[in-house]
């Protein structure tokens, strides 16, 4: 679910400018078993970070009841972006056995894991403009002008270090969400296992092909079964 978080705050937009509000509906399936498992709310609203104008979202994921006999209740991370570049300037995800952060500077990337069994990392890259954890990553899947079969290489947090990930533009898909012409796009990790959740190495994600580009649904596999984010809401 941790795992889902992140990819769920990154479907919020990085096109836009101004405010912005998307709701997810959040389910599990396994074989015929499709039920809901969470809503995801991502807001977008104008702040200041820094001295600097920026734009602020709070996401969350609120469990069903049922699931919280299984998952924690809710899930929460704060992410700023440049008002004017939508370039990432700081993350936050806080959860019960500590937090992870991340701040982006001009020339240099700093990221800092707090984790009560785990300890404290601390890890300083380039900021080559590829260079981020993972959901800001998919920020600059957002605006990304791929053709069919091109891709590009990022590296992103996962599992303990940075990663080398692959995304890839598939083509267009006007099947899956009829009456929305959709991008279809691949995230690929090298090497088996890399997610939190113990996953494979591929996800699937969908970008509306117009307006201000959101994201509209994305697939992440887990070790047994497919957790699956669709927009039910755009404000």
């Amino acid at each position: 679910m941790r795992s889902l978080l992140i990819l769920l705050i990154a479907l919020q937009s990085v096109l836009p400018r101004t405010s912005e509000k998307l709701v997810y509906e959040v389910r599990y399936k396994l074989g015929a078993l499709n039920t809901k498992v969470a809503t995801g709310t991502i807001p977008l609203v104008p702040d200041v970070w820094e001295g600097r104008k920026a734009l602020r979202s709070d996401a969350s994921i609120k469990v069903q009841p049922f699931f919280k006999l299984f998952l924690k209740g809710s899930y929460t991370a704060n992410l700023y972006l440049g008002a004017g570049d939508m370039k990432p300037l700081f993350y936050r995800y806080g959860h019960e056995n500590g937090f992870n952060e991340c701040r982006y500077r001009a020339d240099s990337v700093y990221f800092h894991r707090s984790h009560k069994k785990k300890g404290v990392q601390n890890i300083a890259l380039s900021n080559d403009g590829r260079t981020m954890e993972i959901f800001s990553m998919l920020f600059l899947l957002r605006e990304l002008n791929l053709s069919p079969g091109e891709s590009i290489n990022a590296k992103t947090y996962l599992s303990g270090g940075f990663r080398n990930v692959r995304i890839t533009m598939i083509g267009t898909d006007t099947e899956r969400y009829p009456g929305r012409e959709a991008d279809a796009f691949l995230i690929e990790t090298p090497e088996q296992g890399l997610m939190e959740n113990g996953s494979g190495t591929v996800i699937r994600l969908w970008r509306s092909h117009g307006g201000t580009r959101p994201v509209l649904g994305i697939e992440v596999p887990l070790s047994t079964g497919t957790m699956i984010a669709n927009l039910t809401n755009e404000l």
